[in-house]
């Protein structure tokens, strides 16, 4: 087990940069570049679809079950 701390310089990035145009050069990149828009478009459909599962799983559990019961959400997490 080798230890890296000690070894390699403090990494204070660049500090003479301009934002507004790291911002620009970024977008034209986004733009420009097919594969990057798309990868980027597949990730936000993803998450988008992960947060509206994470939010209506719960909700869509507690309109199917029966008036008196509750939902067993030990169970459902526990899920073996």
């Amino acid at each position: 087990q080798r230890r890296v701390h000690g070894q390699l310089p403090e990494n204070y990035g660049q500090t003479n940069i301009n934002v507004v145009d790291t911002i620009k050069n970024g977008v034209h990149i986004l733009f420009t570049t097919p594969s990057v828009l798309f990868l980027g478009l597949s990730q936000a459909f993803f998450e988008g679809g992960m947060f509206i599962f994470i939010f209506m799983w719960t909700p869509a559990l507690e309109e199917v079950k029966d008036a008196e019961d509750k939902v067993p959400f030990g169970y459902v997490f526990y899920a073996r």
